[in-house]
């Protein structure tokens, strides 16, 4: 029987498609929140609190079955952005009572838990020269303890290159970093050379959870904002 106090974690993404680059896509985590309500309000204005809404060629907002906000966009240099939400089950130590809606007297203290998660990301590099790769979550799931998450990104290199067993790796051309510690973070590359990617690299990445979603600040010009942005489509 499914647990009823099983809870969830929700990643804003935000994806661009620029042909101008040899590496023509990119992905970043914008932010990591513990309700969909939050997730959705910081996705709807992920954009427009860098660029006016009269930069874009289109904005287009959408909803899915499951209540995630989608936002797709063009620029006028034909660069195509999109924000939506992935969701991924949140560490043991969190549960439903923990996203609930806070009673008459808030904590005065979040949880340390809560604070931050891991997360297992995957970046497919399609040829030697290629730079930026292709990037994505790599796990179903968000880990609170670090040495959980390097056992599991190493299951997840093992499973890309197509093993079943982690010794296996040793066959093939790879390298790894921080296997099994508690105190630093494990990176793994594998030189799989198939036709439609080189190498690839899976790596364990610390998001912070947010407690609220961002406000809304338009700015007419096309100017990056660089605080609270994890770029996983590079080193």
């Amino acid at each position: 029987m499914p647990s009823n106090t099983e809870a969830y974690i929700y990643h804003v993404m935000r994806n661009t498609e620029d042909n101008h680059k040899i590496s023509p896509s990119s992905t970043e985590v914008r932010g990591t929140y513990l309700t969909l309500k939050e997730a959705n309000a910081a996705a709807r204005v992920d954009l427009t609190r860098e660029w006016s809404p009269t930069f874009f060629e289109s904005h287009e907002i959408e909803v899915d079955e499951e209540g995630r906000v989608s936002v797709e966009a063009e620029c006028p240099d034909g660069e195509m952005m999109s924000v939506y939400i992935e969701k991924k089950k949140a560490p043991k130590g969190l549960t439903k009572a923990a996203t609930s809606k806070p009673k008459a007297k808030p904590q005065t203290e979040e949880p340390a838990a809560l604070k931050g998660v891991w997360v297992i990301m995957q970046t497919d590099y399609e040829h030697h020269t290629d730079e930026e790769g292709r990037s994505h979550l790599a796990s179903s799931v968000a880990y609170e303890s670090l040495r959980e998450a390097n056992q599991a990104a190493r299951w997840v290199l093992c499973e890309t290159c197509g093993f079943e067993e982690e010794n296996e790796l040793g066959e093939m051309d790879s390298e790894e970093q921080n296997i099994g510690s508690s105190t630093k973070a494990y990176v793994g590359y594998a030189y799989v050379r198939e036709d439609d990617r080189d190498n690839v690299k899976v790596e364990v990445t610390q998001l912070s959870v947010k407690r609220s979603a961002p406000t809304t600040q338009s700015k007419g010009s096309k100017k990056r904002k660089i605080e609270e942005v994890i770029d996983i489509s590079s080193d």
